[in-house]
């Protein structure tokens, strides 16, 4: 379990003194200044403005009165302070300070060891704010997380479904059918048991249940990866996924930070003094870091969707500027410098009817060479076949590209010479920046007669001589097309857009070949999209073609922002008709939506529809009712979670495979993170999706909440492993009733601004508002006191039930 924030106790009477909402006055407007209590607190450390860990810290008065946080040189080490470079500076004379003290703590101001350098003790955010100058900090990549940081979570069960009911009328027919996708899981430790089902109902056929995946995960974290028992499905980066019951263990890019994740190159250079670096894609500014004299190495770019080259401007201290160009294009084979990614996986595959299930081995590995060239290989193995694939991408001036060769070798089924081919792939990605184009994706694949995938190998063995039924399954590709391309036309002109794709097959029956060709732009409020599509289809028989057009205009009614309902109307027209639909949406609040329509199929045929969405605190609901001349259909729907754990049930509108479980006791209706997500009554609450091994904020809202509670913190950072459930307490204290008070001492003179108000065992718990004022927390309905140290006086201040006007009086 991660350490939680400790705050300090209260007196036997008095509670921590909540902030002056009469005098906006709150203990942040006192960060520094050096009226917080010595001692130890729990204190989230940031190094840079980024989160590191939550340590016990302690904080000591110096000789100016100042409280200064003790640390160590464990402390600065482990927070990413380059010691060796600190000291090698020190010893050279580049810089004049202290060595720090190998052994045991110091309490001294930092920048004594570390010139520039500050650090900040927020005992009111419960925070201390450690900055290092950039060259004396360890290169890590930005939003890094220490796995000593990852959180397995708490044992716990999930179950997350989705239910959907329907009831189609058409002419004097009727039919009804439910179904329930079920997702449910056991954590144990950094164990994650999964099953994945789905449960349908149709009226005369009764009920069925498909069980489609069953497993045990966990994550190695030394190799970056996922070890996977039972049974999933292949990664399908090289080869074509296919199921499996076996084991698997592969590369899982989300334990890198995001600025390590797909592919952005390697920057280096060499500055002429201290400089900044700044990266410019487009005129937009991506990247901008300080570096120090002499070479430098920038590794930590996040991939961008700009694309186009990247622009590289080293200013130094006086002004001066160096610029250079480094070509950047993509394609998903592309890996970072020095970066691998493997995948292993045996065991058996999963047919489509069950009844042969041969073995599979299969194992793929990238490496990203350099900054142009990324290498890769696998090979796939079952019984009586076997086929490997060889391949590079590189990063050139005229885009990216990629390419392949996969040579497949097959046992032939009828008997008879094995079957040998090969499939070549072409893959390209580049954006020609002075014409605005982008070439998002471009691929082609082309296979030999005698080729065979997997899925073709088995289903040749299952259904050689079953002519008709097999035949269908029998049908090998040939080739295949794939374009993605777009053009941003001049400045209000909007968007252009093409989309494409061609297959065709050795027997010439499936040949198949589509094109969309689109516009879009915005006028003033009005959305604007039109579509073209031509699609042609070979049966070896005959050639189907057809052509739709379609146009779309949407405009908001108010101003009331994405809140506006929204008017959309859409024309389609195809060789089958025209048809045409207008409708109105709208979501009045985070939680509810919905939508009208009216329409005419191709068939001329007049229609209307309605749908209402609905997301509350422990489920979400949706409904759609549509009617037309001669049908008319309903569905009811509802999904949802439900976390099982130490504590209890807690249910949740959605639920993703990693979340975090919120305990706030006593804070029932508290909003989590800002949306629908609240405390319930036993004070839990679950937020549906995190973010594995990144950190995550969850805050906290009291607003709402019985004033009786004071919740000690409002936010808190975790950084859970894959699947985690993790737990996020946030303290609360209950008090009994709170009245405002008004402090003077003896002369009736008002106290001061900000002096600090104690409990009777001199804990602090809180300070004194303009006029005077206090808000004061009862534990007991009793006389009590405060202490108040106002300048150089220390006056007692005597509480009564109905007291609102109390008299300090100086001494203890």
């Amino acid at each position: 379990m991660r350490p939680q924030r400790e705050v300090a106790q209260l007196g036997r009477n008095v509670s921590p003194i909540a902030s002056l909402s009469s005098a906006n006055f709150t203990a942040d407007m006192f960060v520094g200044s050096g009226t917080s209590q010595p001692g130890i607190y729990e204190l989230d450390v940031k190094v840079n403005g980024q989160w590191v860990q939550r340590r016990s810290i302690e904080l000591r008065t110096d000789q100016q009165g100042h409280l200064q946080p003790c640390l160590s040189l464990a402390n600065l080490q482990e927070w990413g302070l380059d010691t060796m470079r600190l000291e090698a500076a020190r010893v050279d004379g580049t810089i004049q300070a202290q060595s720090i003290p190998a052994e045991g703590s110091f309490c001294q101001d930092l920048r004594t060891f570390i010139p520039e350098a500050s650090v900040i003790a927020d005992t009111a955010q419960l925070n201390l704010q450690v900055t290092f100058p950039q060259l004396y900090v360890l290169r890590q990549a930005r939003d890094w997380v220490d796995p000593a940081h990852w959180d397995d979570g708490v044992t716990a069960a999930t179950v997350r479904y989705n239910l959907n009911a329907y009831r189609n009328e058409y002419g004097d027919q009727s039919r009804q059918s439910a179904s329930m996708g079920l997702n449910a899981g056991l954590n144990v430790g950094p164990w994650r048991l999964r099953h994945d089902g789905y449960l349908r109902w149709s009226e005369g056929l009764g009920n069925s249940y498909d069980a489609s995946n069953t497993y045990l995960q966990r994550d190695i974290r030394p190799l970056g990866a996922q070890l996977l028992l039972g049974q999933s499905y292949s990664r399908g980066d090289l080869f074509s996924s296919v199921g499996f019951t076996g084991a698997q263990i592969y590369s899982d890019e989300r334990m890198l930070p995001s600025s390590q994740r797909g592919f952005a190159p390697t920057v280096r250079g060499v500055a002429n003094g201290n400089s900044t670096v700044s990266i410019y894609q487009q005129g937009r500014l991506i990247h901008e870091v300080s570096v120090a004299n002499g070479p430098f190495e920038i590794s930590d770019l996040y991939p961008t969707s700009y694309g186009g080259d990247l622009e590289i401007v080293i200013t130094a201290a006086n002004g001066s500027a160096q610029r250079f160009m480094q070509t950047y294009a993509s394609v998903p084979q592309l890996l970072r410098p020095g970066q691998n990614r493997f995948s292993l996986t045996a065991g058996r595959v999963r047919s489509w009817d069950g009844v042969d299930e041969p073995y599979l081995v299969e194992g793929t590995w990238r490496r990203g060479i350099n900054n142009a060239l990324t290498g890769y290989a696998g090979m796939r193995s079952s019984e009586g076949y076997l086929a490997t694939v060889l391949g590079a991408a590189i990063n050139l001036r005229i885009g990216a590209l990629a390419a392949d060769v996969t040579a497949s070798r097959a046992d032939n089924p009828s008997g008879g010479a094995e079957l040998q081919g090969q499939s070549y792939r072409l893959t390209y990605s580049k954006e020609l920046v002075p014409r605005k184009t982008n070439v998002s994706l471009a691929a082609y694949r082309y296979s030999t007669a005698h080729y065979r995938e997997l899925s073709d190998h088995i289903r040749d063995g299952q259904r050689v001589g079953d002519v008709g039924f097999g035949s269908y399954y029998n049908y090998r590709q040939r080739s295949r097309f794939n374009i993605s391309l777009s053009q941003r036309l001049s400045d209000g002109w909007g968007t252009l857009w093409l989309g494409g794709n061609m297959s065709t097959y050795w027997d010439g029956r499936r040949d198949q070949t589509t094109y969309n060709l689109g516009y879009s732009n915005q006028w003033r409020r009005l959305s604007i999209g039109a579509t073209i599509q031509r699609s042609q289809i070979s049966t070896g028989i005959e050639t189907r073609n057809d052509t739709q057009y379609g146009l779309t205009l949407s405009l908001p009614l108010g101003d009331a922002g994405y809140r506006s309902p929204r008017l959309s109307t859409a024309v389609n027209q195809s060789d089958y008709g025209t048809s045409l639909r207008a409708g109105i949406s709208a979501s009045p609040t985070q939680a509810f939506s919905y939508g009208v329509g009216l329409g005419r199929d191709e068939r001329a045929r007049a229609s209307a529809d309605a749908n209402v969405a609905y997301n509350s605190r422990y489920a979400g609901f949706n409904g759609y009712y549509s009617r037309s001349d001669d049908s008319q259909s309903l569905s009811l729907g509802m999904q949802g979670g439900l976390v099982v754990h130490g504590g209890g049930v807690t249910l949740a509108p959605n639920l993703g495979d990693t979340v975090a479980l919120v305990s706030a006791a006593g804070a029932a209706g508290a909003r989590i993170n800002g949306d629908v997500t609240r405390v319930d009554r036993r004070g839990y609450a679950v937020v549906g999706s995190v973010s594995p091994y990144r950190m995550n904020t969850i805050q906290i809202d009291p607003s709402g909440i019985d004033d009786r509670i004071q919740i000690l913190s409002s936010n808190s950072g975790v950084a859970p492993t894959l699947g985690a459930v993790v737990p996020v307490v946030f303290r609360t204290q209950r008090s009994g009733a709170t009245r405002l008070a008004y402090g003077k001492d003896s002369a009736g003179r008002l106290l001061s601004f900000g002096a600090e108000i104690s409990d009777p065992e001199g804990q602090m718990v809180g300070m004194v508002g303009q006029g005077g004022q206090m808000w004061l927390a009862f534990n007991q309905e009793q006389t009590a006191y405060v202490l108040v140290k106002d300048q150089d006086r220390v006056l007692r201040c005597e509480l009564t039930g109905e007291l609102q006007e109390l008299t300090c009086v100086t001494g203890k």
